[in-house]
């Protein structure tokens, strides 16, 4: 399952990934995102990936990446909540490919990604898995 949620008084979107995640869901869920008439590139982002299972590859990250990067979808700060090791792997390249164009970090728990964001994310994710 991939959702997402748009909060435009936070300036905020939160996307949600659940179960195996393949790289043609992450295309759909992006693509629902940036034609949401409450969506705006500069707004900030969170993207929980602890409870996803990634199922693409490497080819497919930096496709990914150098895409939303060439297109601009989004230019505020994001962050990419992780819990396992291949997943951790894969977005780090994703956030590497995307420094140039807007920061992107990746962070275990809820309390660091907020302080990254400078908000309490506790109100739009699930508590931790690891507390």
């Amino acid at each position: 399952m991939v959702e997402f949620d748009i909060y435009p008084n936070e300036h905020l979107v939160v996307a949600y990934y659940e179960g195996r995640i393949t790289f043609a869901d992450v295309v759909e869920v992006t693509a629902r995102m940036i034609v949401d008439p409450r969506y705006q590139q500069e707004f900030d982002g969170v993207s929980d990936y602890r409870n996803g299972e990634i199922n693409f590859t490497v080819k497919e990250v930096i496709a990914f990446s150098d895409a939303a990067a060439q297109n601009k979808i989004a230019s505020g700060r994001w962050c990419i909540l992780v819990s396992r090791p291949q997943e951790t792997a894969l977005l780090s390249l994703f956030k590497s490919h995307l420094k140039a164009q807007h920061p992107v970090e990746l962070f275990c728990t809820i309390n660091a990604a907020s302080e990254y964001l400078g908000r309490d994310l506790s109100k739009y994710l699930a508590p931790d898995l690891y507390n």
